[in-house]
């Protein structure tokens, strides 16, 4: 997911100073810069404040952006449609919206190091209810406002749908300072991982960490080059790790607990359990990852990796 967050930040950048001519891979090269030191950071402790800023951060990001394409009707792109069912087309070019959403709602994949290293553990789940109690509804209002405003013609990345003045430069600023802090957050347990394979038994020293954290940004770097698509990078994404952390891992780990206390599973749990595994995951995952590469090689046909002038 590192390479997503590098992707959103160069493209923010790139939104919010939309009057240079900077190649998208030098961006690039000033988000690595950004990076170096806050990587350095070795809990989630040190950032936590961080963090706190960079929630408001969005929240101000979501208001504005909305704010403005709910004012700015000259601006609205002409002539789209809304659709009460799916739109006609081949249907692997609709499914990556499917993968959107499962990477969406993915957060799970660090909840483990986060609740590891809160100071009382038993605070998770109230930690856990209240933040997808907002970020639910908050992701719900904006996809629908968005839709609504903006129809079929919404682009994946909304801040591109932003007219061209400071409101614009203030707003994908905020959005690269949060999407930042995003890197930061998921390049913790990944840093760490690394260290305790590399240097079983003791703490990686500062310099070990130096080297790995920047070696972890350079393939962010790498691989948002290799793939400088922001829709299409989400349902890469979407589909390879969202499908498996939302829809395998859970009822896997469903049944593994319950096997292990000796406790008989209810009817309903293992036609969930089983239609989870056997239908959604496979579902997902495979036409998730050919829609998304589909998807990709399209886009590869007009742009190659490390183009300067990538489009909006």
């Amino acid at each position: 997911v590192l390479p997503l967050y590098m992707l959103t930040a160069i493209e923010s950048f790139r939104a919010a100073f939309y009057w240079t001519n900077i190649c998208y891979h030098e961006w690039g090269l000033v988000v690595m810069a950004i990076l170096v030191f806050p990587v350095q950071k070795r809990s989630y402790h040190d950032i936590s404040r961080v963090v706190a800023l960079s929630d408001a951060a969005v929240v101000v990001v979501i208001v504005c952006i909305l704010i403005i394409l709910g004012t700015e009707g000259q601006n609205t792109p002409d002539g789209f449609t809304h659709h009460s069912s799916p739109p006609p087309g081949a249907f692997l070019s609709r499914y990556n919206n499917v993968s959107a959403f499962l990477f969406a709602y993915q957060g799970q994949s660090v909840f483990l190091e986060m609740m590891s290293e809160m100071r009382d553990q038993r605070n998770w789940p109230k930690a856990l209810w209240l933040g997808q109690s907002l970020m639910i509804p908050t992701y719900t209002l904006t996809a629908s406002i968005g839709y609504y405003l903006l129809g079929d013609t919404v682009p994946g990345f909304l801040p591109a749908a932003l007219p061209n003045n400071g409101a614009k430069t203030f707003i994908n600023l905020l959005l690269a300072f949060h999407v930042i802090v995003a890197y930061l957050i998921h390049n913790h347990p990944l840093n760490v991982g690394i260290e305790m394979i590399i240097f079983p038994g003791a703490p990686a020293t500062q310099t070990q960490h130096l080297v790995i954290s920047i070696s972890v940004l350079a393939s962010a770097y790498l691989v948002a080059n290799l793939i400088p698509f922001f829709s299409e990078l989400v349902g890469i994404l979407g589909a390879a790790f969202g499908s498996p952390i939302m829809l395998f891992y859970p009822p896997v780990f469903y049944i593994v607990g319950m096997r292990s206390r000796d406790v008989p599973m209810s009817l309903i749990s293992k036609a969930t359990c089983g239609f989870s595994l056997c239908v959604l995951f496979p579902f997902t995952f495979v036409c998730g990852l050919i829609a998304a590469f589909n998807a990709l090689a399209e886009r590869w046909a007009d742009h190659s990796p490390f183009d300067c002038d990538l489009g909006t």
